[in-house]
Order: structure tokens, then C-alpha cells, then sequence
């Protein structure tokens, strides 16, 4: 029962963040895309440019240093998370083997190793929660820019 609540969590958890993942990339590209096209407006040999047409590319540079250090932290997150699935896709495998063994021929160690295995997961998916959490509380941080949670098409 503790397994079957487990995955389940699983699953859901997975499919709430994959419809978030279209989102994230729409997001990132936007900001890319003004970034593009701020950048080439840009001229160093501009003479005419004043004061204020400076603090004004000053600032636009602050936003794009702070779009691109967001981004950073999203990927950052988004290979934590490929990590932590593909852990969790590993030990589920290894756990499906040994559940399709009947009980009755079971030995103690497998019973043991079983046991292991569903919390060995356990603690990964409480780790990936802990993630996706964060991932949202960053995400919900007041900020100049936008960004949404990480996609999450790594678990299966």
C-alpha cells in the first residue's frame, strides 16, 4: 500500500509539472527573444548617445543580467531534477523486478532489499518535492522578470 501511495504521488506530481513545462520554454523564449532584439540596437560607435541613453542601457543590461541569472537557477534546478528521476526510474526498475517475484519464493533478503528499494524512492521523491517546492517559491519571488517552474518530462 505504502508503494502504491508512493507512485501514485509520483505520478501526479509528475503530470502537474509537465503542463507547466510549455509555459517555462514560452517564458524563456520571450525574454530571449527581447533580448535579441534589445541587442541589436545596441552601437558602441552611437557618439550622439547622452547620459540618460546610457543609465537607460544600464538598466536594460541589469534586467537582461537578471533574466539570465534566473535562467541559470531554472536549468540548475532542471538537472537536479533529471538526476533525481533518473535515480527514481532506476530504483523503480529494480524494485519491478523484484516484486514480479512470486512471495512464496522470495528470501529474506529480497523481502529485505524490497523494503529497501521503497524507501530508498521515498526518499528521493521527498527530495524532488522538496525541489519542485522551492522551484515555486523561487518562481513566485517578486521579480522585474517572469519565469515558470521547471518541465519536468525526465520521470517516468
Amino acid at each position: 500500500l505504502g508503494a502504491t501511495i508512493l507512485f501514485s504521488r509520483m505520478i501526479f506530481t509528475e503530470k502537474a509539472t509537465e503542463k507547466a513545462a510549455g509555459i517555462a520554454m514560452t517564458s524563456w523564449l520571450t525574454s530571449f527573444s527581447l533580448f535579441c532584439n534589445w541587442w541589436a540596437f545596441i552601437s558602441m560607435a552611437d557618439s550622439t548617445a547622452t547620459i540618460d541613453d546610457i543609465e537607460g542601457e544600464l538598466f536594460k543590461i541589469e534586467r537582461i543580467r537578471e533574466v539570465l541569472v534566473r535562467r541559470e537557477s531554472e536549468l540548475r534546478y532542471m538537472m537536479d531534477d533529471i538526476q533525481l528521476c533518473t535515480e527514481i526510474s532506476r530504483l523503480k526498475k529494480e524494485l519491478q523486478k523484484l516484486i514480479s517475484v512470486p512471495e512464496n519464493k522470495k528470501s529474506k533478503e529480497d523481502k529485505q532489499k524490497e523494503e529497501e528499494l521503497v524507501q530508498q524512492i521515498h526518499k528521493f521523491v521527498e527530495t524532488r518535492d522538496f525541489l519542485v517546492d522551492d522551484v515555486e517559491f523561487e518562481r513566485l519571488k517578486p521579480s522585474i522578470t517572469t519565469t515558470s517552474r521547471i518541465p519536468n518530462q525526465h520521470c517516468q
